[in-house]
């Protein structure tokens, strides 16, 4: 095998890591890293409830803003999309520092969907802790029925 043919195969078997230098856009983003830490208060929501947390920068270089949101998601084999986004205020007007955390609460919509599993795909509800390109989520159960809140899973 040729020299060529070597790094060729190299490249595809890593998805091309086989470059030595990161493109000018990859350098930036690189200096521009966000950890984010998420926390709720409950997993399961009826709808038009309050989905309420908190979010923690772990770790900033050049940060936005954070901003909290509940997206509607729908999964398949071969997709995944956001059908529905509630956007939350933004948790300040500047990047927070590390360490503070921010407490958040974005109302369920009154006809939220529940969420659905099959073999072909699902539609759950997440709660998405954004700043800039970072970003940080957790599921969420919602619930049309208020007495089935308090059964168990």
């Amino acid at each position: 095998m040729t020299a060529a043919a070597t790094a060729l195969a190299v490249a595809l078997a890593c998805g091309g890591c086989a470059t030595s230098n990161p493109s000018p856009g990859d350098r930036a983003a690189s200096l521009l890293t966000v950890r984010l830490g998420l926390t709720l208060e409950g997993e399961r929501f009826v709808a038009g409830e309050e989905v309420t947390g908190s979010v923690r920068v772990l770790e900033e270089r050049g940060s936005r803003a954070v901003k909290v949101a509940l997206l509607f998601k729908e999964r398949s084999p071969v997709f995944t999309d956001t059908a529905r986004t509630i956007e939350g205020a933004e948790l300040g007007d500047a990047k927070l520092p590390v360490g503070e955390e921010r407490r958040f609460s974005i109302r369920l919509p009154p006809d939220a969907l529940s969420g659905y599993r099959s073999e072909h795909g699902e539609l759950y509800w997440e709660v998405e802790a954004r700043a800039g390109r970072a970003r940080e989520s957790r599921r969420i159960e919602v619930v049309r029925d208020p007495s089935a809140a308090s059964r168990e899973a």
